[in-house]
């Protein structure tokens, strides 16, 4: 018994021992170091333009990131058979610019009645095939996409072609501004020769519109670069013969 005692009380000290040795090293050793927190680092100036200070930028993302962002990277696809912009990459785009291509032809069509025998995108389709002849015919043009809405009547009263089901009509006032918008698009990419061509005669005065409304910006471009871009509206010819008419801004062809 005695000596069954002595083992118990062996193991007690050697267990407080132990937790004595494991305290004091607790105590001696000192708490983990702190780091601060990592702030989060301001995006570089420039946006999606570029880093500040570094090369442009083209084509979606950053010049830095990938070489295909960059203005003069190579194109890795072939030219396309195609003179619509919306069929090119930016690349092909570029590339047909450099070789001279710079006229851009702008149609506006028109979803509306056209009897009992024609669909409402009679025109849309129309300068689908018209827009690409010719832009092949001249040599130095592109097509831009199709405008398909038009004014076709006034929204509220439904005068006009809006009497029709199926019609979709614009506020001339949001006309203007779209298209005011596309030749400005163009003109900034370079195009020196901005076409409009409206396949119905009505499209006629949001096309001189919105000619006249960059002609004063083109003019302005033509004093510093000694060029600019020439917009012009040309109207669709009336069955007699009679041209809706030719409207062309002063001071541009």
């Amino acid at each position: 018994m005695t000596r069954y005692r002595t083992s118990i009380l062996l193991s007690l000290i050697a267990t407080g021992a132990i937790g004595a040795v494991s305290a004091l090293t607790a105590l001696q050793t000192p708490p983990p170091t702190q780091q601060p927190p990592t702030t989060q680092q301001t995006p570089p100036a420039g946006g999606r333009q570029g880093r500040a200070g570094g090369p442009p930028s083209m084509g979606g993302g950053q010049c830095s990131a990938s070489p295909y962002n960059c203005p003069d990277a190579p194109n890795p696809l072939p030219a396309p058979d195609t003179v619509w912009i919306e069929e090119m990459t930016w690349m092909d785009v570029r590339d047909a610019m450099k070789t001279g291509k710079k006229t851009i032809i702008i149609s506006t069509g028109g979803i509306e009645p056209n009897g009992p025998w024609l669909a409402l995108g009679k025109h849309n389709y129309v300068l689908k095939a018209n827009c690409d002849a010719i832009a092949r015919k001249l040599g130095d043009a592109l097509c831009a996409p199709i405008v398909p809405f038009v004014p076709e009547g006034n929204l509220d009263t439904k005068s006009g072609h809006m009497a029709s089901p199926g019609t979709i009509s614009m506020r001339e006032e949001t006309f203007n501004a779209l298209l005011s918008d596309i030749v400005m698009s163009m003109k900034q990419h370079g195009f020196e020769h901005i076409i409009m061509i409206g396949d119905s005669g009505g499209n006629g005065r949001g096309m001189t519109a919105g000619s006249v409304r960059v002609a004063p910006r083109a003019g302005s471009s033509r004093r510093r670069n000694g060029r600019s871009a020439r917009p012009s509206a040309l109207g669709r010819r009336r069955p007699r013969g009679r041209p809706v008419g030719r409207r062309t801004v002063p001071g541009c062809r």
